[in-house]
């Protein structure tokens, strides 16, 4: 009877240690597990999307505007600038007095393809100004003078500005718009559906009732010399805001007049 229970007693010990033997193996699978998953795993919360990374600096030495492009041309000039490094963004803004549409229609001082809004979505015109944008997105060399050409000679004189900025990986087009103003003081810039996570904006406003000041919200910047009276009556300003995740349409502050707003997105 004893070696009868001896016997249950030892085969029931060598079921014990199977069970706990197996028990310790799913349980080492299991730390094995989770502890390969917290090492390669990414929490979503602190993902960042490579589309999203991409930020601007605007460089001011490569910048400049002439604020008195000739009468009765459809191309201006703007000079003395130090080279675009490659790789960058050279936006490009007219206010163009003219009583019909104009559209920018070419650009030579770098070898980047020149990159329009489409449709001429940043084009507009209140029978008085044009405001275009356009921009060189990857600049592959940049030169020291730019020269844009209007789809038509102007009426009287206008203005042509040049803005550089250094993005951190390469920048392309977003979204354009533009829209128009009559006699209000406090114009809103054009609405915009940007795709982009880290968009860099560009403003453009024209002003037909004179010289009086012109400032813009929202955060944006009017770099130094970017705000013209380019005859005694018409006003010009452009503006930037970088590395932004949504856009709000920034409202401008002038006397009641009336004129042209144009906006780009750059992604």
């Amino acid at each position: 009877m004893d070696e009868q229970h001896g016997h249950k007693r030892n085969g029931d010990f060598q079921r014990g240690g199977a069970m706990k033997l197996r028990l310790a193996i799913f349980v080492a699978a299991v730390l094995a597990t989770a502890i390969c998953a917290a090492q390669y795993s990414i929490p979503s919360s602190t993902y960042v999307s490579p589309s999203g990374s991409t930020t601007y600096t605007f460089n001011s030495a490569s910048s400049g505007i002439n604020g008195a492009c000739a009468s009765s041309s459809a191309t201006c000039t703007v000079s003395g600038l130090t080279a675009a490094t490659n790789g960058d963004v050279v936006v490009l803004a007219v206010a163009f007095a003219r009583s019909t549409l104009q559209t920018i229609s070419s650009a030579t001082g770098n070898s980047a393809t020149l990159v329009k809004c489409t449709s001429s979505a940043c084009a507009t015109y209140n029978s008085v100004i044009t405001t275009d944008i356009a921009a060189f997105m990857n600049s592959s060399s940049g030169g020291t003078s730019y020269t844009v050409t209007m789809s038509a000679t102007s009426t009287a004189t206008w203005a042509f500005a040049v803005l550089d900025f250094t993005p951190s990986a390469t920048a392309s087009y977003d979204t354009g718009n533009a829209t128009g103003y009559t006699s209000t003081a406090n114009p809103v810039g054009p609405s915009l559906s940007p795709s982009g996570t880290s968009d860099l904006f560009i403003q453009a406003i024209g002003y037909g009732s004179g010289s009086g000041t012109i400032s813009i919200g929202g955060g944006y910047t009017i770099p130094t010399g970017f705000k013209v009276n380019f005859t005694g009556t018409k006003t010009a300003a452009f503006a930037y805001l970088a590395n932004q995740s949504s856009y709000t349409a920034p409202t401008w502050t002038i006397a009641s007049g009336s004129g042209p707003l144009s906006a780009m997105a750059i992604q």
